[in-house]
């Protein structure tokens, strides 16, 4: 295996993702809840006593069978400080009026898991794809008659350790950049100080059903004493 083989590679797995079939999400506001769109995106506002959360899906397509990711605001309205806890945040999927089935909630923690567990493969694959890069430097250095050139060695072994250096580097900044991006991104634990917003992104288990399949659950957010349940229907994309 040489880098070339590995970009193709990757163009391939991106070409396949083009074609995954996508899904999109609309909110059903409830009482004292209020749907607006926010940047072309459906949204919902919730109010309550003493917390305001609005709830956004993170992207405007999401793929079928895989996580929908929604970004939550939530506001303190109260003149003391308010909790909120990731670990409190449930979602349940309804079929026919009823709840069916639990969707877990993905916390950062173990999002941050999944992307070192994700990086070691990454490094056996671009171990793999160094090992294949020198063999084919080393095979590219013999003549037509079968003769080790000396010089063309030095060429194709400089020229594979390039490579091979660029492919580590891309690898470890990619690993870096993910790891910021949740740091930076996913919803956390916070104590929300009066008049405060805190928020991000709320990854969740796929709901059950097939590709295009129309889908319901509801997510609960607690914050403080107030309980916030938002309605979510997913369905094909149009």
């Amino acid at each position: 295996m040489n880098i070339r083989v590995c970009f193709a590679g990757a163009l391939l797995a991106t070409m396949a993702a083009a074609c995954v079939p996508t899904e999109k999400v609309a909110f059903n506001a409830g009482p004292q809840q209020q749907s607006v769109v926010r940047d072309g995106r459906n949204a919902v506002i919730s109010k309550k006593k003493s917390s305001t959360v609005i709830v956004t899906s993170a992207s405007r397509e999401i793929a079928s069978g895989s996580r929908p990711v929604f970004v939550v605001g939530i506001q303190n309205n109260g003149k003391i400080p308010s909790d909120f806890r990731v670990t409190s945040v449930s979602a349940v999927q309804i079929q026919d009026g009823a709840p069916s089935k639990s969707m877990a909630v993905v916390t950062y923690d173990q999002l941050v898991s999944e992307e070192r567990t994700r990086q070691v493969v990454s490094a056996i694959l671009v171990g793999a794809a160094i090992a294949g890069n020198a063999y084919a430097a080393q095979n590219a250095s013999y003549t037509n008659s079968g003769r080790y050139s000396p010089i063309a060695g030095a060429i194709n072994g400089a020229r594979a350790d390039a490579q091979n250096a660029a492919l580590i580097g891309e690898t470890v900044a990619g690993g870096q950049l993910n790891l910021a991006a949740l740091e930076q991104n996913v919803i956390k634990d916070n104590t929300v100080m009066p008049a405060e917003w805190v928020g991000g992104q709320l990854h969740i288990e796929p709901p059950a059903g097939g590709v295009g399949a129309a889908k319901a659950y509801v997510i609960t957010v607690p914050v403080g004493n107030d309980i916030h349940e938002i309605t979510v229907t997913q369905g094909k994309a149009v």
